[in-house]
């Protein structure tokens, strides 16, 4: 995409990768092994005092850290769950951060403020265009 910065982050075993795109807005692509499970699509959310996350949004900036963690789960049918991943948080100017975690079996995201001023959100823009069936993306 033109004229656009590119973020990428893989899943620990390398098949899955998600593509952002930041510029005028935050776009996303989920691809495995190459192939396209979402194609380009807009991520945004309305607040009700009329910002809009991930439209005109200036990146600060990015970092990344991996897990690989195990989690107790006594309520469960196994007593503990294996927790890996690889994240990417992109942190921006207008009190807002986008993470992006990738899993072997799908994707997950969530806009997390960092402002203090409470708020409302009115619209989630959730991904809209898929090319094939997928069970994999994930919302936080």
């Amino acid at each position: 995409m033109f004229g656009q910065k590119e973020y990428r982050l893989n899943s620990p075993d390398g098949k899955l990768e998600v593509t952002l795109y930041i510029g005028d807005r935050i776009t996303y692509e989920l691809t495995e092994e190459g192939h396209t499970l979402v194609a380009p699509s807009p991520l945004s959310v309305h607040l009700d005092n009329g910002t809009v996350w991930g439209n005109g949004s200036h990146l600060k900036r990015v970092s990344h850290r991996q897990a690989n963690e195990v989690i107790p789960s006594p309520f469960y049918k196994r007593s503990e769950v294996k927790d890996v991943y690889n994240e990417m948080t992109l942190s921006f100017r207008e009190h807002f951060n986008l993470i992006f975690r990738m899993y072997n079996e799908g994707m997950a995201y969530r806009f997390a403020a960092t402002g203090n001023r409470p708020f409302k959100v009115t619209t989630k823009k959730p991904p809209s265009t898929s090319t094939r069936t997928t069970n994999r993306l994930f919302l936080m």
